[in-house]
């Protein structure tokens, strides 16, 4: 989350206009849209995939409004194509078989307009590889054990896997 939050900044200045309306999928969800909602002309939706007993009075006030909804990202997304300009996932996919995974992914790039950011560990990395080479129309950067210094030289590349 600290990561997705740093890098909020770097893919603003390199997507520009797809930054006005963003989906995020994954652990603290809330924080996440909190601070893209702070962001000029941006507006947030999330999705939090796990429970949110112990959270914060924020996190629920927004789960209330249904701009983070509770849903499992193994089943389709309650979202029309094409709703987001951007989707952030974080978090949120090493914990999927490869069976959900395959089908998660594609739900993922179905809601984006514009490409989807990945911020996870080395566990799937060749998965998401083959993913983000085999959706042509749709730009994947991923970010594996991402440091924030190294945000901004992936952020300027469509598909890009940085690892310690």
């Amino acid at each position: 989350t600290v990561e997705v939050e740093r890098a909020i900044p770097i893919l603003a200045k390199a997507y520009g206009d797809s930054m006005h309306k963003i989906l995020n999928v994954g652990h603290d969800t809330c924080s996440v849209v909190s601070k893209l909602l702070k962001e000029k002309e941006t507006e947030a939706s999330g999705v939090e995939p796990y429970d949110i007993e112990d959270a914060n009075r924020n996190c629920k006030a927004l789960v209330k409004k249904a701009i983070v909804p509770i849903a499992d990202i193994k089943f389709p997304l309650p979202y029309r194509p094409k709703s987001f300009s951007l989707v952030i996932v974080s978090d949120a996919l090493e914990y999927l078989s490869p069976r959900y995974l395959n089908k998660t992914l594609p739900d993922l790039a179905r809601v984006s307009i514009d490409g989807l950011v990945i911020f996870t560990g080395e566990k799937i990395v060749q998965l998401l590889n083959r993913f983000c080479e085999s959706t042509e129309a749709l730009p994947c950067i991923l970010f594996v054990n991402c440091i924030s210094m190294w945000l901004s030289v992936a952020a300027l590349y469509a598909l890009f896997i940085l690892s310690l």
